[in-house]
């Protein structure tokens, strides 16, 4: 249970889309309130999910601290790239810190707030305490009033504010520092679509879709694929509900997982031909995989993440790989993909994998361990050198 003492308190505000900016206060009690001992902030570098160090504090604007309970200003200083320092004056045992978030990326890992929408990962938004990873949070959201709200995390509190006309506000609750940076957050004009499968809510959420109509088929043919996963394992679904979040942009084809949901950046254009949104069907089994393979069974190098720096692993290939032999598989099972289209796509991945020179230089263990600074960042030497630990891991 989180007990309300010892919640870390957000209050995002995404109400200026004009300003390209979150605002961002942090209040919490300190759980050693001693003069002199200061207290340290620190950003995510990156997000679990993407390997590459990603210096999201490059969009962090100024810091400020006070003391929550009398507004006196706390000295704050910057210690590293993505770290702040608060010291903690004498009677402090409140501290809040201000600060704003540029957010005008519109990736499936980082943030973006516009007149239509607010996107989001935690991983880029919140500063947290060094040492405090355990501690629960409850983040207040403030949005439009005409925005409809999507993340799944837990929700205390969802109306808008007495008196209140220009905003609308949400409050969410996170287990810990995991949980929260483990849950992405929607807003917008959206498109939503509730479903249960063996009793399990749910939801596919669009943004973006300018008024294009997904197949009818969609739920139907996610329903298959939800239960091809489940049926991999043998067990009951591993979470308690579902989201997938839709990006709908001009151009894209990418994918986020989360423990509970994923975000899916495609074109508005991918349900116009059946190639095309069986390419979407495939991107989201992809992502509705690894709700077990690396959200739930994982490395034990990746079982407490280290949000500031790389974490190694030579298993990429088998989180990935493993999971991209799957995503088309699903879909064959599924009935989505006919058995001839899934044969023609794993021959071109085979051709693929034959032309690429780097499996002779580098295994897949050590293209896996080697991400963060060759697949995540390729150059002209790339192919020669490694291997996509993706493609050939499936293989």
């Amino acid at each position: 249970a989180i007990t309300p003492p010892v919640l870390l308190d957000y209050c995002i505000d995404a109400t200026r889309p004009a300003s390209r900016e979150l605002g961002v206060t942090l209040e919490f009690d300190l759980v050693d309130p001693a003069p002199g001992r200061n207290q340290q902030f620190f950003l995510a570098t990156w997000t679990p999910g993407s390997y590459l160090i990603r210096e999201y504090s490059r969009h962090l604007g100024p810091v400020a601290a006070a003391d929550a309970d009398s507004g006196a200003s706390l000295g704050c200083r910057k210690t590293a790239k993505n770290r702040f320092e608060v010291a903690v004056a004498p009677g402090t045992r409140r501290v809040r810190l201000t600060y704003r978030v540029y957010a005008h990326e519109l990736t499936v890992r980082t943030a973006d707030l516009t007149a239509e929408h607010a996107f989001w990962n935690h991983a880029c938004v919140l500063l947290w305490p060094v040492g405090e990873a355990t501690r629960g949070a409850r983040l207040r959201i403030e949005h439009p009033p005409e925005w409809q709200f999507a993340c799944s995390l837990t929700e205390e509190v969802s109306a808008r504010s007495a008196g209140e006309t220009t905003k609308a506000v949400v409050t969410v609750l996170a287990a810990d520092l995991d949980r929260a940076l483990d849950a992405p957050v929607l807003i917008g004009h959206l498109s939503r679509h509730d479903w249960h499968v063996d009793g399990v809510p749910h939801a596919i959420v669009f943004d973006g879709l300018a008024g294009i109509r997904p197949p009818a088929s969609l739920i139907d043919d996610l329903t298959r694929i939800v239960r091809a996963a489940r049926a991999v394992f043998g067990e009951r679904l591993p979470y308690d509900a579902y989201q997938f979040l839709c990006l709908c942009t001009d151009d894209g084809h990418r994918g986020l997982e989360h423990g509970d949901s994923s975000v899916l950046l495609a074109s508005r254009t991918a349900f116009a031909d059946p190639a095309s949104y069986r390419d979407f069907l495939g991107l989201a089994a992809h992502e509705l995989f690894h709700a077990w393979n690396v959200k739930r069974m994982r490395p034990a190098e990746f079982w407490l993440y280290d949000y500031e720096r790389e974490n190694h692993t030579e298993l990429l290939w088998l989180i990935e790989g493993w999971t991209a032999y799957y995503d088309d598989l699903l879909c064959r099972r599924a009935g989505v993909r006919r058995g001839d289209d899934y044969l023609a796509l794993l021959a071109k991945n085979i051709g693929i994998l034959r032309s690429g020179q780097g499996r002779f230089r580098l295994g897949l263990g050590a293209s896996s361990f080697d991400a963060w600074i060759r697949l995540y960042r390729p150059d002209e030497n790339t192919r020669n050198s490694s291997q996509n630990y993706y493609l050939n891991g499936s293989l």
